[in-house]
């Protein structure tokens, strides 16, 4: 997983941005960037598909006990959409659970990163 991202941006949706689990993501992944949308129960879906089309972004990983239903949903079509694989998580957000998931759900779709 660490190969694919490496340089790159993944982004993170559902529950409230922690910067400390940011800076390990982050480092964990060698990313440039990690990109933490937190969205309202009840509020729109749109804030997280700007940052989904970023072409630096490599994966979108959704906290699905941290959304809501319907943002599970928007955020998968958003990522279908721009052609970027969706890591729905479980449980937790330390970059362990985000490795396992990724090559469970989307390693077919992982390749080294360019550059």
């Amino acid at each position: 997983v660490r190969n694919h991202l490496r340089g790159g941006a993944v982004v993170l949706v559902g529950g409230e941005r922690r910067p400390e689990a940011e800076n390990r993501i982050r480092e964990a992944f060698d990313l440039r960037d990690v990109v933490w949308v937190s969205l309202g129960e009840h509020a729109s879906s749109a804030p997280a598909q700007a940052p989904i089309l970023r072409p630096e972004v490599r994966l979108v990983f959704i906290l699905i006990k941290l959304a809501g239903h319907q943002h599970v949903e928007d955020v998968a079509r958003f990522a279908r959409e721009a052609g970027k694989p969706l890591v729905r998580v479980p449980a937790g957000y330390n970059p362990e659970q985000l490795a396992a998931q990724a090559l469970t759900q989307v390693a077919h779709q992982l390749h080294p990163a360019h550059g």
